[in-house]
């Protein structure tokens, strides 16, 4: 089961999370490893959402029963949330989603992408360049190509657009549509 969170808020011993299927707040465990992103939340597991995230996010994501995705956090400049790193010929290359957010408490949800500069097209030549010759590139060029040139508003729409895809490879569930549906996903 994978569900949306549009509310959350947290302090040492008391964390309450809204979710859009029945709209009442549930208590959260937060685990308190050092860099853990996720939260048990009455056996579902909370997830930023991430451009194109490392195995180790899929690993876990696959792994929990049950998932939220966490939309409603402040959005943290210098993490998976508008950036990723590919294997390029001379090491690694990170990949920026240029953004535009309105101050330090912009809730992930209202991240815009700044589409001003050509950022699609220098990501796709850079997966492109890094990953033509490897095995089966050829098979998923089509499935990604589409999104590096259709312009996306929003950051957390183009994330979860990249994101049903890949769990759609993985044969896992695709991510949840909040009430409502509609073209973005997301944003209510």
């Amino acid at each position: 089961t994978i569900k949306m969170v549009h509310q959350m808020t947290t302090n040492d011993t008391n964390t309450k999370a809204k979710d859009s299927t029945n709209g009442n707040a549930s208590p959260l465990w937060w685990p308190r490893k050092a860099g853990s992103e996720t939260v048990q939340a009455r056996g579902a597991a909370v997830f930023p959402v991430f451009y194109l995230a490392p195995i180790e996010y899929y690993s876990l994501l696959l792994k929990s029963p049950s998932v939220i995705f966490e939309v409603t956090e402040h959005f943290i400049k210098q993490t998976y949330r508008n950036r990723c790193c590919i294997c390029g010929a001379n090491g690694k290359l990170n990949l920026i989603i240029p953004v535009r957010h309105t101050g330090e408490r912009t809730p992930v949800k209202d991240v815009k992408i700044a589409n001003e500069n050509n950022w699609q097209k220098i990501h796709w030549r850079s997966i492109e360049t890094a990953y033509r010759t490897s095995c089966y590139f050829e098979f998923y060029e089509h499935i990604f190509a589409p999104y590096y040139e259709k312009k996306f508003e929003f950051l957390v729409d183009f994330n979860f657009a990249l994101q049903e895809e890949i769990l759609k490879i993985l044969e896992a569930p695709p991510p949840p549509s909040p009430q409502g549906g509609g073209k973005n996903k997301v944003r209510q």
